[in-house]
């Protein structure tokens, strides 16, 4: 009983690192288009700054997690 509850698609899996890489990229992403919306150049650096370094951060955590699953 204990081998059948053991057994799981280690490839086919998702790690926590991905779902929090991947909400992080959506909302730096969300983050990035807030640029158009923004009238003052300090509104748009602000706003580059806080969503590339959010996409940056789970574009990493992605990585981070399929490199730890695949070897």
């Amino acid at each position: 009983m204990e081998e059948t509850l053991n057994k799981t698609s280690e490839e086919g899996s998702k790690g926590p690192l991905t779902a929090i890489g991947l909400f992080l990229g959506v909302f730096g992403i969300a983050v990035l288009s807030g640029i158009f919306f923004t009238h003052t150049n300090r509104g748009k650096i602000i706003n580059l700054i806080c969503g590339g370094t959010l996409l940056l951060i789970g574009i990493v955590a992605i990585y981070n997690d399929r490199k730890k699953r695949s070897g």
